[in-house]
């Protein structure tokens, strides 16, 4: 009797292991596939185009321009609306030279973040800029070209530190989420200290969001090279080579007697 159930028992067990590996052959499990909407991204973006807002502080500077307006004798107001405008340029304009210098990860176009409700609603021409900072209308995203967005701003502390980053986002404007590299924090605590402008640090910060994603880019050609992901990632270049990565600049050292005598 203790035979039968013993056996029945095991049997059992034996029922419920196959049922299990099963379901589980049913479901990918693989962490890879939970990373698929990351990887897509990355691929088509890759072949894509990066549309990055330059910011124009439009409500800021309207506000300055009525002050001034409704007080003409205040040179408060007219400093403070000379300031917001320069430093408005200097960062529009220091954003389109770092794109230029260190970005090459993607096709890039640049945008007032004025036209984003524009954009977002289907427009894919007349709304970008030249590097002179005028609308061109040769300018334009394909029909059916993948795009996503790049801008500064604050990300969901449910997902990073809610620190202010350049971001990017999907066609929509949404926020990415990780593993995709969708955020490089604008500061660090240098910067913070000896109050760095945007327009000071954008340089840097495009350096390193060239950087991340490149280095994510690289990842996914590693799998694809394994025969991974490609049910997923289909359509790739087989022959398409890894991105190069530019090495880190490692601090300098100070000689404290050198600097020493210079005082």
């Amino acid at each position: 009797m203790k035979a039968l159930i013993q056996i029945s028992s095991l049997l059992l067990i034996l029922c419920f292991s196959f049922l299990a590996k099963a379901q589980t052959d049913d479901e990918p499990t693989d962490k890879n596939y939970k990373r698929a909407p990351a990887y897509t991204a990355i691929n088509e973006l890759r072949n894509g185009v990066l549309v990055v807002y330059l910011r124009t502080d439009h409500r800021k500077i309207t506000t300055l321009k009525k002050l001034v307006k409704d007080h003409p004798k205040s040179k408060h107001y007219k400093k403070l609306l000379n300031r917001a405008v320069k430093e408005q340029i200097d960062l529009q304009e220091s954003t389109i030279k770092a794109y230029a210098l260190h970005y090459d990860f993607s096709n890039v176009l640049f945008m007032p973040d004025t036209c984003a409700k524009k954009l977002y609603a289907g427009t894919l021409h007349g709304i970008f800029v030249n590097d002179q900072l005028e609308f061109d209308e040769e300018l334009s995203i394909g029909e059916n070209e993948p795009f996503f967005v790049s801008f500064i701003g604050t990300p969901s502390t449910e997902t990073s530190t809610g620190k202010k980053s350049l971001l990017i986002g999907d066609r929509t404007g949404k926020v990415l989420r990780s593993p995709f590299p969708y955020a490089v924090r604008m500061y660090s605590i240098g910067d913070i200290l000896v109050s760095r402008s945007d327009a000071h640090v954008i340089d840097l910060v495009v350096k390193r969001q060239q950087r991340k994603l490149a280095k994510f880019y690289n990842k996914l050609l590693t799998k694809l090279a394994k025969g991974k992901l490609t049910d997923i990632v289909p359509k790739y270049d087989k022959d398409e080579k890894k991105i190069k990565l530019k090495k880190r600049r490692k601090p300098r050292k100070v000689d404290k007697n050198r600097e020493h005598n210079k005082l």
